[in-house]
């Protein structure tokens, strides 16, 4: 049986044979529908099921990469499904913010800290490597470009057009997050614990914001034991209370179990150091 998508325009099997489509082609099939509203006129064929060769009614080409997508996607809410391609299809149909093409000024000021686990840098890498640097266990800290909703990547490329060494690169980065997310950091308490928030882009990343952690010192006792399952979801437990650490660890357990944008199941203690991965 041959499997194909019939919403790309290709036919699918012998006569009377029943169509089937995996669920990552149907995945194509929905970015394909919304990516063809934003360019009318262009044909599209799918090179397999994440993968989608997109020549716009311009003449130009474009080849749309599903992998990440279908990672984020994969066990997350069907209200959120929608949501999430939706989002997905503004940005590759949308002109890269200024900062991506300008000039080394402009790059630098808009250089932010991304935290992603090992299996979503590593997809990143197959597609198109980006600036990163390990953070802690399974961590890294990936680096991208801030426009108005959207992030995109720092290729490895910018690093030498930008002249600066690995811990510059990265200090101007983390100023800068410091810039975009101004006074959204907020702290919340949930039973025995405390959540993060910051408007659901930038989450993961206050991993990295230092002077903040500084700053939370003072809400516990012992050290601080933190959980980042999935991208807008940062977690912490004071380790001198025993409950605070077990709620902590099922949080992030339920949080990753369910899928979408995950990031690690690790946790991790903060120490004058640093981040410390903590041994099960």
């Amino acid at each position: 049986m041959v499997l194909v998508c019939g919403a790309c325009g290709n036919e699918t099997g012998a006569p009377g044979e029943k169509q089937v489509v995996s669920a990552q082609a149907r995945l194509r099939d929905d970015v394909r529908r919304g990516v063809e509203a934003a360019f009318p006129g262009a044909k599209f064929v799918a090179k397999d099921d994440l993968t989608l060769a997109v020549k716009r009614a311009d003449g130009t080409d474009l080849e749309i990469r599903l992998d990440n997508l279908w990672l984020d996607i994969e066990g997350a809410a069907p209200a959120d499904r929608q949501a999430m391609i939706d989002q997905f299809v503004r940005m590759v149909t949308s002109s890269p913010p200024p900062a991506a093409e300008g000039d080394r000024e402009t790059k630098l000021k808009a250089l932010v800290p991304l935290v992603r686990g090992e299996a979503h840098l590593e997809e990143m890498r197959q597609m198109s490597p980006p600036a990163s640097r390990p953070l802690v266990a399974d961590l890294h800290v990936v680096y991208g470009y801030d426009g108005d909703g959207s992030v995109t990547m720092m290729p490895e490329r910018d690093v030498e057009e930008l002249a600066l060494d690995a811990e510059e690169l990265h200090r101007r980065a983390v100023e800068n997050l410091s810039a975009v997310i101004g006074d959204q950091v907020e702290l919340h308490t949930v039973g025995p614990m405390w959540v993060l928030t910051c408007g659901g882009t930038y989450e993961a990343s206050l991993l990295v914001a230092d002077k903040l952690w500084t700053k939370l010192k003072g809400q516990v006792k012992g050290d601080i034991i933190a959980g980042c399952p999935t991208r807008d979801v940062l977690l912490f437990a004071d380790e001198a209370d025993p409950a605070s650490v077990t709620a902590l660890r099922k949080a992030v357990e339920e949080a990753y179990a369910k899928g979408g944008r995950t990031i690690s199941k690790r946790l991790l203690r903060r120490t004058a150091g640093g981040w410390t991965p903590v041994e099960d």
